[in-house]
């Protein structure tokens, strides 16, 4: 079953790419694999084998997109052997075509499988010679840098005040000793500062403050970067054949314009497993929002925040004349944020709207649109103010006149990076909710417009109103991001239909027309299964009665001469 175009002529085409070297290779790893594991081969696995192999031949070692593109969207149900399916055929066509393997999930279960479990074993039988690595974001590595400086403090902050939108995650006392341990391990080379190798367990509130983003790291110019568990853990992916990450990784790696983090798009082949979450994912990703009070909080702690660090900043060529008018400036969006915030709850008020107010077809009131495009522009203005500062602080870390105030400058690059982060964050909501979502030119394209919409929740015990705005439909985000890019890309999963048909996931992700779309045979003869709901006396509102009958009811219900498969929706209850 094809998305578009010829069925017949696509596969023709497909498989005249496909050489025989490579044919003989797939099936030969394949046969390696099932004899080692004393496994039956499975009709849907074969078949799956055969479209990956196929869509893979497309790819036009010369850099020019393929046609027919190079993409798959393959439905395997539960059973099929998905990985055996995709990796095989995947490892020899990148090796053959010089591309790096990407293998993306939407769930850490599924890659500690992979990683645990399912590429060693590949390894170990098919025969196959390659190396694969586990990637993770920045958050899950320590900042060796913001470490120093939390311990130079005793845990008390930045000595200069800095990363204001970060103080309420500033740790307690308690975390300072195992920051104590931490970089004594580092030091002895017995920690890579990856924060599931440590052997306890940290909270979120004492892992965050030693941990930096993209905006906050400096890079090549930080003085820790020879120790830099994020990027000696980068350089580690330079030489993997295969990577295992997760899709929030791979959209983040791709908005930052590809290959900061994985291999470039034009180099790789992407795995899409757990394909069904791709274009919810990416609408997650990309869509901005904006929380009055929080926001206003963070305008005023960098006000602070840069007002103590006036002596030292002002001194660089360029900055006086960026500081001195801050303040005003702060306290007019400070005034616009108010009356935008006083207009939200007039709007919820008037529209009865207790916790959502939606506004049809994204259209945003006139008044309300107004207020949006003046404070967009004033968004921007602090922005570009904070964009020429981080460009000064870039340039004095270079400049020996400057080398005596050296590490304090590194300190307030990485904090004013962390600050332009977050007002180009606001800015796009506010440039989102002042575009012209009802122009004549929008109404007439047919593409769906941009959903816009107020929320109501208590921040320190008040009514906040805040505003969002996303795309309703990620198939421009991932074509424009994603299919026109990659080399390759096999999206799979065991629901990737709906009514027997892949329009839905078409129209939610936007593949192109001649994507390759399959449904393989699955191994489960579900015409032969039996539906039984046995009569339970507990209610499942009442988890610990709950989950004591059902360890009775189970040994009745399953026959220990037949494999069982069974859900549950609590994975507490599932240990139980």
């Amino acid at each position: 079953r094809q998305c578009g175009g010829s069925e017949a002529e696509s596969t023709r085409t497909a498989v005249s790419e496909l050489s025989e070297a490579s044919k003989a290779a797939i099936r030969e790893a394949y046969n390696a694999l099932i004899e080692a594991r004393g496994l039956t081969p499975r009709w849907g696995q074969r078949q799956m084998i055969a479209e990956v192999a196929k869509t893979l031949a497309r790819i036009n070692i010369t850099g020019v997109p393929a046609e027919p593109s190079a993409i798959a969207v393959i439905e395997a149900g539960t059973g099929t052997g998905k990985t055996i399916a995709y990796a095989i055929p995947a490892i020899i066509m990148a090796r053959e075509l010089n591309k790096r393997l990407v293998v993306a999930t939407a769930t850490v279960a599924l890659q500690e499988q992979l990683v645990g479990r399912d590429l060693p074993d590949l390894q170990a039988g098919s025969g196959l010679e390659f190396d694969f690595t586990l990637a993770k974001g920045r958050r899950r590595y320590l900042c060796l840098s913001q470490l120093d400086r939390l311990l130079a403090t005793d845990g008390g902050g930045q000595n200069l005040g800095l990363y204001p939108d970060e103080q309420a995650m500033l740790p307690g006392a308690s975390a300072l000793d195992s920051y104590r341990h931490m970089l004594d391990a580092l030091g002895r080379g017995e920690w890579d500062g990856d924060r599931d190798s440590w052997p306890a367990t940290v909270d979120d509130v004492d892992w965050f403050p030693i941990t930096a983003d993209q905006s906050q790291c400096t890079g090549r110019r930080c003085p820790n970067i020879r120790q830099c568990s994020f990027y000696r853990a980068r350089d580690a992916l330079q030489n993997a054949d295969l990577i295992v990450t997760n899709h929030d990784l791979v959209l983040s790696d791709l908005a930052l314009g590809g290959g900061a983090i994985l291999p470039a798009p034009q180099d790789s082949i992407y795995i899409f497993d757990e394909g069904h979450h791709l274009p919810d994912k990416a609408l997650s990703h990309f869509a901005s929002y904006c929380r009055l009070p929080s926001t206003l909080q963070w305008l005023r702690d960098t006000r602070r925040a840069l007002g103590r660090g006036a002596p030292l900043l002002a001194a660089l060529p360029g900055v006086k004349d960026v500081l001195e008018p801050l303040d005003a400036l702060c306290d007019e969006i400070a005034d616009a944020m108010d009356v935008v915030g006083e207009e939200g709850a007039r709007l919820m008020a008037q529209e009865q709207a207790d916790e959502r107010l939606r506004f049809p077809g994204g259209i945003v009131p006139e008044d309300l649109k107004s207020m949006s495009l003046s404070l967009a522009g004033l968004w921007g203005r602090l922005a570009g103010r904070l964009t020429t500062l981080e460009s000064a602080l870039d340039d004095a870390s270079d400049d020996d006149a400057f080398a005596e105030n050296r590490d304090e400058l590194d300190a307030w690059l990485m904090a004013v990076g962390g600050m332009l982060s977050r007002a180009e964050g606001t800015l796009s909501l506010w440039r989102d909710f002042a575009a012209d979502s009802d122009s004549a030119e929008l109404q007439t394209s047919g593409a769906p417009p941009q959903a816009r919409w107020l929320s109501r929740r208590l921040d320190a015990d008040e009514q906040a109103i805040d505003f969002h705005c996303s795309h309703i439909l990620a198939a421009d985000i991932l074509d424009e991001q994603l299919w026109t890019r990659a080399a390759g890309a096999i999206v799979t999963s065991a629901t990737m239909t709906a009514l027997r048909s892949f329009d839905r996931f078409r129209l939610r992700s936007g593949v192109p027309e001649d994507a390759n779309c399959a449904v393989v045979v699955s191994p489960f003869d579900y015409a032969r299964a039996t539906l039984r709901i046995p009569a339970m006396e507990s209610d499942g509102g009442n988890a610990q009665a709950h989950t004591a009958e059902l360890i009775t009811l189970l040994p009745h219900l399953l026959n220990p001469n037949e494999g069982s498969l069974v859900l549950f929706s609590s994975r507490r209850q599932m240990l139980d």
